[in-house]
């Protein structure tokens, strides 16, 4: 389902480049590069660092990939992220947006926890699939973004010596952030006189 998603916008996107582009008064290529805060209200906050190249297409859609690192309370997660973003509005003054992306993510933990002394070995357990939707605005090129990472949880098992499951523990993945970028590319156009 979420390929056919996916799929279904591209396509869409493609055939509104065709119609739009000549229209265009923006720049088509930019990169964001961006500095976050994780917010977490369980566990202490974390930082978040971002780069993002992007193509915008008849000046309300953008497709990406973003590259980010989060590292948070015991726990760092890195992803790659396709994404797709639609502006509200033309202006280059205010230009808010909404956006969603899906991707790979992929979990370094540190979570504190050790088996007993009968454990033989750990096995951790993550879907490294994930979903991200954002809101935000851009103005000239400054760009403010709150997101929401849904990551599937980490189950964590420790098993005996004869592979007998002892324990099982889950660890939440998923996250929220606001994430302030500088837009390096992609102004206005210069009208020809």
């Amino acid at each position: 389902m979420k390929k056919c998603l996916l799929l279904f916008i591209t396509l869409y996107v493609s055939t509104q480049c065709v119609k739009a582009q000549a229209d265009q008064s923006f720049k088509p290529f930019k990169v964001t590069m961006g500095l976050g805060k994780v917010i977490d209200f369980s566990q202490k906050a974390g930082i978040i660092i971002n780069w993002e190249p992007s193509y915008t297409i008849a000046q309300h859609y953008k497709l990406g990939i973003n590259m980010e690192y989060a590292h948070r309370y015991m726990k760092s997660v890195g992803s790659v992220v396709y994404t797709f973003d639609y502006y509200l509005t033309q202006s280059n003054r205010f230009r808010p947006f909404a956006g969603m992306g899906i991707g790979h993510y992929i979990m370094n933990e540190d979570l504190g926890c050790s088996g007993g002394p009968s454990t033989n070995s750990t096995l951790r357990n993550t879907n490294p699939t994930g979903e991200r939707f954002r809101i935000g605005f851009e103005s000239g090129h400054l760009r403010l973004a709150f997101e929401y990472n849904f990551i599937q949880k980490t189950y964590v098992s420790d098993m005996d010596a004869s592979g007998k499951t002892l324990a099982t523990a889950a660890y939440d993945n998923a996250y929220m952030g606001i994430k302030l970028g500088i837009n390096i590319g992609g102004g206005l156009k210069k009208r020809a006189k």
